[in-house]
Protein backbone atom coordinates (compact mmCIF):
# COMPACT_ATOMS: atom_id res chain seq x y z
CA UNK A 1 0.00 0.00 0.00
CA UNK A 2 1.15 3.48 -0.58
CA UNK A 3 0.33 7.14 0.63
CA UNK A 4 -2.44 8.86 -1.55
CA UNK A 5 -2.33 12.48 -0.51
CA UNK A 6 -2.98 14.42 -3.85
CA UNK A 7 -5.19 13.89 -6.98
CA UNK A 8 -5.11 15.05 -10.49
CA UNK A 9 -8.27 15.12 -12.42
CA UNK A 10 -8.28 15.99 -16.23
CA UNK A 11 -11.51 15.90 -17.25
CA UNK A 12 -12.18 15.05 -21.13
CA UNK A 13 -14.27 13.94 -23.75
CA UNK A 14 -17.58 16.53 -23.10
CA UNK A 15 -17.52 17.31 -27.19
CA UNK A 16 -17.20 14.33 -28.41
CA UNK A 17 -20.18 12.75 -26.19
CA UNK A 18 -22.64 15.41 -26.34
CA UNK A 19 -22.31 15.18 -30.35
CA UNK A 20 -22.53 11.16 -30.21
CA UNK A 21 -25.52 11.40 -27.74
CA UNK A 22 -27.13 14.52 -29.99
CA UNK A 23 -26.99 16.30 -26.57
CA UNK A 24 -26.82 19.90 -26.46
CA UNK A 25 -23.27 21.11 -25.34
CA UNK A 26 -24.56 23.02 -22.64
CA UNK A 27 -26.47 20.24 -21.41
CA UNK A 28 -23.50 18.05 -21.67
CA UNK A 29 -20.98 20.47 -19.92
CA UNK A 30 -23.41 20.65 -17.56
CA UNK A 31 -23.82 16.99 -16.66
CA UNK A 32 -19.93 16.99 -16.99
CA UNK A 33 -19.85 19.60 -14.00
CA UNK A 34 -21.95 17.08 -11.77
CA UNK A 35 -19.56 14.15 -12.75
CA UNK A 36 -16.59 16.60 -11.77
CA UNK A 37 -18.62 17.33 -8.29
CA UNK A 38 -19.19 13.84 -7.87
CA UNK A 39 -14.67 12.79 -7.88
CA UNK A 40 -14.21 15.80 -5.82
CA UNK A 41 -16.46 14.00 -3.27
CA UNK A 42 -15.43 10.56 -3.77
CA UNK A 43 -11.52 11.94 -3.23
CA UNK A 44 -12.38 13.97 -0.19
CA UNK A 45 -14.49 10.69 1.72
CA UNK A 46 -11.15 8.91 1.06
CA UNK A 47 -9.37 11.43 2.93
CA UNK A 48 -7.69 12.67 0.04
CA UNK A 49 -6.17 16.08 1.11
CA UNK A 50 -5.81 17.50 -1.97
CA UNK A 51 -7.63 17.79 -5.57
CA UNK A 52 -6.43 20.10 -8.85
CA UNK A 53 -9.08 20.04 -11.06
CA UNK A 54 -8.31 20.91 -15.06
CA UNK A 55 -11.23 23.44 -15.91
CA UNK A 56 -9.52 25.67 -18.62
CA UNK A 57 -6.36 26.07 -20.22
CA UNK A 58 -5.33 29.56 -21.83
CA UNK A 59 -5.54 27.43 -25.36
CA UNK A 60 -9.17 26.29 -24.36
CA UNK A 61 -10.35 30.06 -24.75
CA UNK A 62 -9.48 30.26 -28.10
CA UNK A 63 -12.05 27.86 -28.74
CA UNK A 64 -15.51 29.14 -31.06
CA UNK A 65 -17.90 31.18 -28.98
CA UNK A 66 -20.82 28.61 -28.42
CA UNK A 67 -18.54 25.94 -27.69
CA UNK A 68 -16.42 28.39 -24.94
CA UNK A 69 -19.33 30.41 -23.45
CA UNK A 70 -20.87 26.26 -23.48
CA UNK A 71 -18.07 25.44 -20.97
CA UNK A 72 -18.21 29.05 -18.73
CA UNK A 73 -21.56 28.95 -18.31
CA UNK A 74 -21.44 25.47 -17.08
CA UNK A 75 -18.15 26.32 -14.52
CA UNK A 76 -19.67 29.41 -13.48
CA UNK A 77 -22.77 27.12 -12.30
CA UNK A 78 -20.09 24.92 -11.03
CA UNK A 79 -17.88 27.54 -8.67
CA UNK A 80 -21.62 29.25 -7.99
CA UNK A 81 -24.03 25.88 -7.16
CA UNK A 82 -22.05 23.44 -6.51
CA UNK A 83 -18.96 23.95 -4.88
CA UNK A 84 -20.10 26.12 -2.28
CA UNK A 85 -21.47 22.62 -0.86
CA UNK A 86 -18.34 21.13 -0.98
CA UNK A 87 -16.04 23.62 0.33
CA UNK A 88 -18.56 23.49 3.22
CA UNK A 89 -18.70 20.34 4.05
CA UNK A 90 -14.97 19.33 3.77
CA UNK A 91 -13.79 22.35 4.94
CA UNK A 92 -11.85 22.68 1.57
CA UNK A 93 -10.09 26.02 0.56
CA UNK A 94 -10.40 26.51 -3.25
CA UNK A 95 -7.26 27.94 -4.90
CA UNK A 96 -7.17 29.42 -8.17
CA UNK A 97 -4.47 28.24 -10.07
CA UNK A 98 -3.74 30.55 -13.48
CA UNK A 99 -4.95 34.02 -14.44
CA UNK A 100 -7.63 36.05 -15.04
CA UNK A 101 -7.44 36.48 -18.38
CA UNK A 102 -10.23 39.01 -20.49
CA UNK A 103 -11.69 36.11 -22.29
CA UNK A 104 -13.32 34.53 -18.96
CA UNK A 105 -16.79 36.47 -18.53
CA UNK A 106 -17.25 38.73 -15.79
CA UNK A 107 -19.28 36.36 -14.04
CA UNK A 108 -17.29 33.86 -14.45
CA UNK A 109 -14.75 35.81 -12.57
CA UNK A 110 -16.47 37.42 -10.37
CA UNK A 111 -17.72 33.55 -9.17
CA UNK A 112 -14.60 31.95 -8.91
CA UNK A 113 -13.27 35.36 -7.00
CA UNK A 114 -15.96 34.66 -4.33
CA UNK A 115 -15.56 31.38 -3.87
CA UNK A 116 -11.41 31.71 -3.91
CA UNK A 117 -12.09 34.31 -0.67
CA UNK A 118 -15.07 32.48 1.12
CA UNK A 119 -12.79 29.10 1.52
CA UNK A 120 -9.68 30.88 2.34
CA UNK A 121 -10.26 30.38 6.18
CA UNK A 122 -10.57 26.55 5.66
CA UNK A 123 -7.32 24.94 5.64
CA UNK A 124 -8.44 20.83 6.25
CA UNK A 125 -8.46 20.11 2.24
CA UNK A 126 -7.70 22.57 -0.86
CA UNK A 127 -9.52 22.56 -4.16
CA UNK A 128 -7.13 23.54 -6.67
CA UNK A 129 -8.85 24.88 -10.18
CA UNK A 130 -6.72 25.43 -13.04
CA UNK A 131 -8.74 28.06 -14.90
CA UNK A 132 -6.83 29.94 -17.71
CA UNK A 133 -3.91 27.77 -16.79
CA UNK A 134 -0.84 27.52 -18.62
CA UNK A 135 2.57 26.18 -17.05
CA UNK A 136 4.82 28.34 -18.60
CA UNK A 137 2.66 31.60 -16.96
CA UNK A 138 2.60 29.69 -13.16
CA UNK A 139 6.71 29.56 -13.66
CA UNK A 140 7.20 33.61 -14.90
CA UNK A 141 5.16 34.36 -11.74
CA UNK A 142 6.74 32.03 -9.50
CA UNK A 143 10.43 33.19 -10.76
CA UNK A 144 9.40 37.00 -10.54
CA UNK A 145 8.25 35.95 -6.72
CA UNK A 146 11.64 34.57 -5.94
CA UNK A 147 14.00 33.51 -8.33
CA UNK A 148 16.23 30.85 -5.91
CA UNK A 149 13.35 28.95 -4.63
CA UNK A 150 10.38 29.55 -7.25
CA UNK A 151 8.90 26.16 -6.47
CA UNK A 152 7.72 27.80 -3.40
CA UNK A 153 5.83 29.94 -5.01
CA UNK A 154 4.28 27.49 -7.91
CA UNK A 155 0.33 28.38 -8.12
CA UNK A 156 0.03 24.09 -7.35
CA UNK A 157 2.66 23.93 -4.70
CA UNK A 158 2.30 20.07 -3.82
CA UNK A 159 2.99 17.18 -5.70
CA UNK A 160 0.83 14.88 -7.43
CA UNK A 161 0.60 11.36 -6.51
CA UNK A 162 -1.74 10.28 -9.28
CA UNK A 163 -3.42 11.91 -12.26
CA UNK A 164 -7.00 10.33 -13.75
CA UNK A 165 -7.41 11.18 -17.65
CA UNK A 166 -11.10 10.65 -19.03
CA UNK A 167 -11.58 9.88 -22.61
CA UNK A 168 -8.32 7.83 -23.06
CA UNK A 169 -6.25 10.12 -24.19
CA UNK A 170 -2.37 9.61 -23.21
CA UNK A 171 -1.43 13.51 -23.18
CA UNK A 172 -1.11 15.70 -19.91
CA UNK A 173 -2.06 18.97 -21.95
CA UNK A 174 0.00 21.27 -20.14
CA UNK A 175 -1.36 19.73 -16.50
CA UNK A 176 1.14 21.27 -14.19
CA UNK A 177 3.96 19.15 -15.32
CA UNK A 178 6.32 20.19 -13.02
CA UNK A 179 4.19 18.66 -10.18
CA UNK A 180 3.72 15.52 -12.20
CA UNK A 181 6.82 14.04 -12.18
CA UNK A 182 6.52 11.02 -10.45
CA UNK A 183 2.97 10.86 -10.09
CA UNK A 184 0.82 7.64 -11.21
CA UNK A 185 -1.72 8.07 -14.82
CA UNK A 186 -4.79 6.25 -14.69
CA UNK A 187 -6.38 6.74 -18.04
CA UNK A 188 -9.92 5.89 -18.38
CA UNK A 189 -11.46 4.82 -21.55
CA UNK A 190 -14.87 6.28 -20.72
CA UNK A 191 -15.69 10.14 -21.75
CA UNK A 192 -16.30 12.54 -18.58
CA UNK A 193 -19.78 12.37 -18.81
CA UNK A 194 -20.09 8.87 -18.31
CA UNK A 195 -17.75 8.44 -15.21
CA UNK A 196 -19.29 7.29 -12.32
CA UNK A 197 -18.33 7.34 -8.66
CA UNK A 198 -17.38 3.75 -8.99
CA UNK A 199 -14.65 4.43 -11.78
CA UNK A 200 -13.28 7.39 -9.57
CA UNK A 201 -13.24 4.92 -6.57
CA UNK A 202 -11.48 1.95 -8.53
CA UNK A 203 -8.99 4.66 -9.36
CA UNK A 204 -7.90 4.83 -5.84
CA UNK A 205 -8.15 1.87 -5.01
CA UNK A 206 -6.32 0.42 -7.83
CA UNK A 207 -3.39 3.38 -7.09
CA UNK A 208 -3.13 2.33 -3.57
CA UNK A 209 -2.03 -1.36 -4.78
CA UNK A 210 1.12 0.43 -7.16
CA UNK A 211 4.59 0.35 -5.83
CA UNK A 212 5.93 3.72 -6.53
CA UNK A 213 9.38 3.69 -7.34
CA UNK A 214 9.69 7.59 -7.85
CA UNK A 215 13.36 7.28 -9.92
CA UNK A 216 14.60 4.57 -7.07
Amino acid sequence: MNDLNHIGLIPDGTRRWSKRHNISLPDGYWLTMQKITDAITVAFDNNIKIMTIYLLSTHNLNRKEYELNSVMDAETKLLQLLLPEIIEKYECRVVHAGIMDDRLSQEYKNALSEICEKSKKYKKRILNLLIAYNPQDEIKQAVKKDHENFMNHLWVNEHLDMVIRTSGEKRLSNFVPLQCGYAEAHLLKKHIPEITKKDILNSIKEHKKRHRRKGE
